[in-house]
C-alpha cells in the first residue's frame, strides 16, 4: 500500500526544475515544497506566488533593447484620440482614482505606472434584455458560460436580436470582459478574455473593455486581475447591492497596473502559463494522491466494522484489520478528516461489541434488561411514565446486525422512564431573564457535554409550570430538528436542574447504569444513520418522539459497558490528541508558507 501512495514528487522533474531554474530566490520555498502541496490551499498560494511575481516583474529578466512602456503608452493614447476623433468609440471618462495607488516597490525598468482607463478604449455594460420576438437568433454570453476563466460555448443561449442591437454590443478577438455583478465576492472584478471574433453579445453581468490588442497583451491584463495586488483592487471597489456584490466601470478603471514593454508582456505570459499548467499538476497528482489514501483508509476502517464475531479461516479478522490500519497508521492517518473518520469507525465498533474483548463471566444483558422491563411495568401501575399505544415487540428483521454473546435488542422506549420534549415559555424570548432557572437550547447540546456559556434563563415559577420538561443529573439530551439534530449530551451527576425547548428530547433511564453508553452509542454512525432515515416533515428535519421509541437498542451486559465507555474515551482522547498535533502542525507550515512568500515578494531582485 505504501508503494501504491508513493509518487516520484513532480518538482523533481526537469520541466519543474527548468521552469523555476530562472527565478531568484526561491530556493527556500522549494525546500519545503512537499510540505507546502499537501496544504489544502498549498498550491493556490504557489499559483499566486508566480502571478504577484509576475506583476512585480520578478518572474522573467528585462530586456535593455525593449521598447520603454512610456512610448506604449503614448502610443494608446494617440490611436485613441483618432478613433474618438473618427467617431468610432466615444470619449472616454477620465480617470480619477478614489485613492493612491498602494504599489510600494520599485518599478523593473522600461515599466511604467498607470491605470486601467488610460490604457484601454472604452468600457461598456452589457445587454439587458433578457427575450424579444424581433430579430435573429443570437447568442448572449451569461455568467453561465464562464468556466475557469474562460468563455465556454458548450451551453450558450440565444435571443432575438436585431443588427443594430448586435452592433451596439460588439465582443470582438482582444476584448475583456470583466464579471460586474455576482453574488460570490471573489468572481466579481474577474477579467475574462475574448479569444475569438464571433456572432455574439454579452449581458449585462458583464462590463467590455475595449483593449488595443496592438499594444497591450489582453492575458497579461488578466494576470494583473488575478493577482494579489489586482484582488485587493476589486475588494476596495465592490460595493453591495440587494444581496449582490457589485463593481461599476469606474472601479475597474481605475485599476494600478504596471504595464511593462509589449515584448515582456508576452513572456510574462507564456512564463505564467507554463508555471500555472505544472501547478494544476501538482493540485492533481495531489488531489490523487488524497482520494487514494481515503479509499484505502475507507477500506481498512470498513474491514474493522464488517470484520466478523467470531474468527473464520475465509474471512479477515478484527484482529487482522486493526493490523492493517497499525502497519499503514501514517499513510492513512495524514489528515485530520483521516482522524474523524477512525473516531467514526470506533464508535460504531464500540455498539457492535468489537472493541473490547467478551468476558463470559460477565452476567448476560437479557438479565438486566428483564428487570428494567419488571420496573417499567411498575413505573406504568403508578402513573410515572404511560405505556405507548400499540406497542409492539422487536423482532429479528428489526435488528441491524448481529450482536455478540451476551448481549441483548430492545427498542429505546422500553427502557426509558421518560422520553419527551420541552417547550417554549409564553414569549418565547421576551420571557427570558438574567437570573433564573437554566433553559437548555439546541445549541447548548454537544456530544462531549453542555455547553453553559450565555444558557438562556426562565423565571423559578415558569419552570415549575414546566414540570414535564424538567432536567436530572444522568439524564441524556437529545437535539431533535434542525441542523444540529442527533447531537446529544449527558448530564453530569452534579447537575442541578435546567428546562430545554421543543428542539430537545429528554431521555431518563429506569436503569442509570446504561447512560453513558446510551449517550454513545447515540453518538456512534448506527444510531445517527438511523436518525436521518426516519425524520419527518417536508424538509425531513423533524425527529419524532414515536419514531424514536422504536429504535432498536443493543444492551451489552452492563461489566462490558463500563469497558467499552472506559475504551472509548481513552481511544478519542488519543485521536483528540492526534488531530490537534496535525493541526498544529499545518497551520506551522501554512504560517511558515506565507512568510516565505512575503519575503519573496520584498526581496527577491531579478
Amino acid at each position: 500500500m505504501s508503494q501504491q501512495l508513493k509518487e516520484p514528487p513532480v518538482w523533481e522533474s526537469l520541466q519543474w526544475q527548468t521552469a523555476v531554474s530562472q527565478i531568484p530566490g526561491l530556493a527556500p520555498f522549494f525546500d519545503n515544497l512537499e510540505s507546502f502541496v499537501e496544504l489544502p490551499e498549498g498550491v493556490e498560494k504557489l499559483r499566486g506566488l508566480f502571478l504577484d511575481l509576475a506583476v512585480r516583474g520578478k518572474l522573467v529578466p528585462q530586456d535593455p533593447s525593449d521598447e520603454h512602456a512610456c512610448e506604449l503608452i503614448q502610443s494608446i493614447q494617440e490611436e485613441r484620440s483618432r478613433l474618438v476623433k473618427s467617431k468610432q468609440i466615444g470619449k472616454p471618462r477620465k480617470v480619477t482614482p478614489a485613492a493612491p495607488c498602494n504599489w510600494d516597490g520599485t518599478i523593473p525598468q522600461n515599466w511604467t505606472l498607470s491605470h486601467l482607463g488610460d490604457v484601454v478604449f472604452d468600457f461598456q455594460n452589457g445587454l439587458s434584455k433578457r427575450r424579444s420576438t424581433v430579430g435573429d437568433p443570437t447568442p448572449v454570453l451569461r455568467l453561465a458560460d464562464i468556466d475557469n476563466g474562460e468563455i465556454s460555448k458548450a451551453e450558450l443561449r440565444e435571443i432575438q436580436l436585431t443588427e443594430k442591437e448586435i452592433a451596439k454590443y460588439p465582443l470582438v478577438e482582444g476584448d475583456l470582459l470583466i464579471i460586474r455583478v455576482n453574488g460570490s465576492a471573489d468572481l466579481v472584478g474577474r477579467f475574462i478574455p475574448c479569444r475569438e471574433t464571433a456572432r455574439w453579445t454579452f449581458c449585462d453581468h458583464f462590463i467590455r473593455v475595449n483593449v488595443p490588442a496592438q499594444f497591450l497583451d489582453t492575458t497579461y491584463l488578466c494576470i494583473i486581475a488575478n493577482s494579489a495586488w489586482g484582488r485587493s483592487h476589486v475588494d476596495q471597489n465592490t460595493v453591495t447591492t440587494a444581496g449582490q456584490k457589485t463593481i461599476n466601470q469606474t472601479g475597474v478603471g481605475t485599476m494600478p497596473l504596471l504595464i511593462p514593454p509589449l515584448a515582456e508582456q508576452r513572456r510574462i505570459v507564456s512564463k505564467v502559463e507554463g508555471l500555472i499548467s505544472l501547478c494544476d499538476t501538482l493540485e492533481s497528482q495531489r488531489v490523487a494522491r488524497k482520494s487514494v489514501r481515503a479509499g484505502a483508509s475507507c477500506s481498512v476502517l470498513a474491514s474493522l466494522s464488517s470484520a466478523p464475531l467470531r474468527r473464520s479461516s475465509s474471512t479477515d479478522t478484527l484482529g487482522s484489520a486493526w493490523q492493517r490500519l497499525s502497519d499503514h497508521f501514517e499513510v492513512l492517518l495524514d489528515q485530520p478528516t483521516s482522524v474523524d473518520s477512525l473516531r467514526q469507525s470506533i464508535l460504531q465498533l464500540a455498539v457492535q461489541g468489537k472493541l473490547v474483548p467478551q468476558d463470559p463471566n460477565d452476567e448476560p444483558a437479557n438479565i438486566a434488561v428483564s428487570e428494567i422491563l419488571r420496573k417499567r411495568e411498575e413505573l406504568i401501575k403508578s402513573k410515572i411514565t404511560k405505556r405507548p399505544r400499540g406497542e409492539t415487540e422487536l423482532t429479528d428483521k428489526d435488528t441491524p446486525f448481529e450482536l455478540p454473546s451476551g448481549w441483548a435488542w430492545i427498542k429505546l422506549g422500553r427502557i426509558l422512564e421518560k422520553m419527551g420534549a420541552g417547550s417554549t415559555p409564553l414569549g418565547g424570548k421576551k420571557g427570558y431573564v438574567d437570573e433564573g432557572v437554566k433553559f437548555l437550547r439546541s445549541q447548548n447540546i454537544y456530544n462531549d457535554g453542555l455547553r453553559l456559556n450565555g444558557v438562556a434563563r426562565i423565571p423559578e415559577h415558569v419552570h415549575e409550570k414546566m414540570s414535564g420538561t424538567h432536567v436530572r443529573a444522568g439524564d441524556v439530551l437529545l437535539n431533535i430538528t434542525g441542523a444540529s439534530i442527533g447531537r446529544s449530551a449527558l448530564v453530569p451527576d452534579d447537575f442541578d436542574t435546567a428546562n430545554v425547548s421543543q428542539h430537545v428530547a429528554i431521555l431518563r433511564l429506569i436503569d442509570q447504569r446504561l447512560r453513558r453508553f446510551l449517550q454513545l452509542c447515540i453518538v456512534s454512525p448506527f444510531f445517527q444513520e438511523t436518525i436521518m432515515r426516519v425524520q419527518v416533515g417536508v424538509s425531513r428535519e423533524g425527529l419524532s418522539m414515536t419514531r424514536l421509541r422504536e429504535f432498536p437498542f443493543p444492551v451489552p451486559p452492563v461489566a462490558e459497558q463500563k469497558r467499552i465507555v472506559s475504551k472509548v474515551s481513552v481511544l478519542l482522547s488519543q485521536l483528540d490528541e492526534l488531530s490537534t498535533e496535525m493541526r498544529s502542525r499545518q497551520s506551522t507550515t501554512g504560517a511558515l508558507l506565507t512568510a516565505l512568500i512575503h519575503q519573496i515578494l520584498n526581496q527577491t531582485e531579478v
